[in-house]
């Protein structure tokens, strides 16, 4: 997942529960898949690291949009591919070695998810492969994880091209808000439609068309949020009681709802986006009571390296 870290720019802080927000995400993810009886819905997790990409990297692009009147799509493209890269090839390298010597069948597995792993394409390839994401025959490839950074590839690929097209339209971010807004909505319809209860759900779950409203979503934030009001006291109360309770009812949700659950599939990974939107909406605030909470030690160390405990 996206390991960019927010500064309050006004204040030169460090948001730090952000990185809390993203250690309980991964512990969730992690107890589903070691199939704990208190993570039935860890699995909205990664929804919730999509929404904080989506907010990250468009704060990233809007800072150089607003510095430079531009977006330097090459630059852009090799910072990311210098952050993700090495950690990726490394675990790669591990991955496959370690097979080759213990399990000749994950091996074989790993070979074949080896070039959509790398070039960001592994979620179409488990849709057309029909992968099941929730009933895997046997021991599942060790890069089946990889169609969620797939995912966010495929945004930073996209993304950067919109913000490039429109940098010199007069009301440029007007123009990004009311597209990025629209994408979200057809977006989050598309998986309500082409979700079948009677179906596993792994088009649905795996694909970009129908996964992308959480990036967009957190990227409305960005846009929507001035830097001057990150820190500003007005409504702080209201922001910290907003944020409060919608971490406990995505606690509530990654405990309890079901990864079949047609909620999910038809409003409720909706929620979930907008409760994780309204979570960094009040981090925001350094001062905040939540990022207070959030912001402790062992979640910061956990959020920190989220990326290689969710790979």
């Amino acid at each position: 997942m996206n390991k960019e870290k927010v500064n309050d720019k006004s204040q030169n802080r460090y948001i730090a529960g952000i990185d809390g927000l993203r250690a309980i995400a991964v512990l969730m993810v992690f107890a589903y898949h070691l199939k704990l009886p208190i993570a039935k819905g860890g699995i909205i997790g990664v929804t919730i690291f999509f929404v904080i990409s989506g907010f990250l990297i468009t704060h990233i692009l809007l800072t150089e949009l607003e510095n430079t009147d531009t977006v330097n799509l090459k630059n852009f493209w090799i910072r990311r591919i210098r952050r993700l890269f090495p950690a990726i090839l490394t675990m790669v390298t591990c991955l496959i070695f370690a097979s080759a010597l213990f399990d000749r069948a994950l091996f074989t597995k790993a070979c074949s998810d080896l070039p959509s792993a790398l070039l960001g394409y592994n979620n179409w390839w488990q849709i057309y492969n029909h992968v099941s994401y929730f009933e895997n025959a046997g021991a599942p490839s060790p890069l089946t994880h990889f169609w969620s950074l797939a995912i966010e590839a495929q945004f930073y690929l996209v993304y950067p091209v919109l913000f490039k097209c429109i940098s010199k339209h007069k009301n440029r971010k007007k123009v990004l808000t009311g597209i990025t807004i629209a994408g979200a909505i057809v977006s989050l319809l598309l998986l309500g439609f082409l979700f079948n209860p009677s179906k596993d759900p792994s088009r649905c779950y795996y694909g970009t068309d129908t996964r992308a409203f959480s990036l967009r979503f957190g990227a409305v934030l960005a846009l929507l949020v001035e830097k001057s009001q990150i820190s500003e006291e007005k409504s702080k109360g209201m922001r910290d009681f907003a944020g409060i309770l919608s971490v406990l009812v995505l606690i509530y949700m990654m405990s309890a709802v079901d990864g079949y659950s047609s909620f999910l599939y038809r409003g409720g990974q909706g929620m979930v986006s907008l409760l994780a939107v309204l979570v960094i909406y009040s981090l925001l605030n350094p001062c905040s009571i939540l990022n207070k909470v959030l912001g402790f030690p062992i979640l910061r160390w956990i959020g920190e390296r989220s990326y290689g405990i969710f790979r």
